[in-house]
């Protein structure tokens, strides 16, 4: 450790990080020398020690093309994006960087004819998620304010810092969304609480991406149709050190019907024994339970809250924001 800085996460947390130099840092082929890194304990996250164990920030994307193919679960980078198997049909949106640590930017439309930007940020799993800014100058719009809701109460989304603070949550539905020229089509968007609004990894499912940063574009390869919100079982877990709870719950879920509420203890996900939890079975149990909410359709589900011990079989459905 050379340095050391103190900032704020996603979530607005104080988060103080060592800084050090990397002598080589390899990716595939590619060597770069020479790379000054932050240095966090990530395994003070909930997940972090278990699923990561570090984060490649936007400040290294300029030293080429970066093609992303999520199906293929191969990342392609390349000094010249000719050398890159870019489909002849893909449709191209303008790249807008401003300068260190060169974060992406995209115009995005909306159904109403407003334009702002979107930072793509692949740390969040939503397709895309509105910033208050944005959802205010929409709700302004006839059209739009007729659009359903859905709510729900926890929170979503952990950082350095920890987990976001429990709050309202809110999905609207965005009849058209485009990516500067790139359509996206009908979108359920999650408000969150900062700015800005973030094009997020779920855009990786419907397209291959590629940052072409000399040429300040980006390509979009169309995987299929326009996209359609995740099914899911409408809560999501949190791990503390010895239990796991429900981090939030959407009204009108399976999940919400059967009574579960953010902050619940959870105590079994199908044959996931989750009663209690030792410190050296914890990323075990981290794995698999997120193995099951991600594979199956239907779980059986047992928790604790303010009504007493419950269990109920739960499943996975879509958002339907359909006027």
């Amino acid at each position: 450790i050379i340095d050391r800085t103190v900032s704020t996460d996603a979530h607005g947390a104080r988060v103080e990080n060592g800084v050090a130099l990397l002598d080589t840092l390899t990716l595939g082929k590619l060597a770069i020398h020479d790379v000054p890194v932050f240095v966090h304990d990530l395994s003070k996250t909930s997940i972090g020690g278990c699923l990561i164990d570090g984060v490649l920030g936007s400040e290294i994307l300029p030293v080429g093309n970066w093609r992303i193919d999520v199906e293929a679960g191969i990342l392609t980078i390349a000094s010249d994006r000719a050398a890159l198997d870019i489909a002849d049909d893909a449709e191209t949106a303008d790249l807008h960087v401003f300068g260190y640590p060169y974060t992406p930017y995209f115009a995005m439309q909306f159904e109403n004819g407003m334009e702002s930007k979107a930072m793509f940020d692949t740390g969040s799993g939503e397709l895309f998620a509105l910033c208050p800014p944005e959802f205010e100058s929409l709700e302004k719009h006839r059209g739009f304010k007729r659009q359903r809701r859905i709510h729900g109460y926890g929170s979503i989304g952990e950082s350095l810092g920890g987990a976001a603070p429990a709050a309202d949550l809110t999905k609207v539905r965005l009849q058209e969304l485009a990516v500067g020229a790139v359509a996206i089509g009908e979108v359920v968007a999650t408000l969150r609480p900062r700015a800005p609004s973030l094009l997020g990894a779920d855009v990786l499912r419907h397209f291959v991406v590629t940052l072409a940063y000399p040429e300040g574009k980006a390509y979009f390869e169309r995987r299929d149709g326009r996209p359609r919100a995740l099914p899911t079982f409408g809560f999501g877990p949190a791990f503390a050190a010895d239990s796991v709870t429900a981090a939030f719950v959407w009204e009108g879920s399976s999940a919400w019907h059967a009574g579960l509420r953010a902050g619940d203890r959870l105590v079994r996900i199908d044959d996931v024994d989750l009663e209690s939890v030792p410190p050296d079975e914890r990323c075990r149990v981290v794995r698999e339970v997120m193995k099951v909410l991600g594979e199956n359709d239907t779980v059986k589900l047992s928790f604790e809250g303010e009504q007493g011990p419950r269990t109920a079989g739960i499943r996975k459905e879509s958002p339907d924001l359909r006027p």
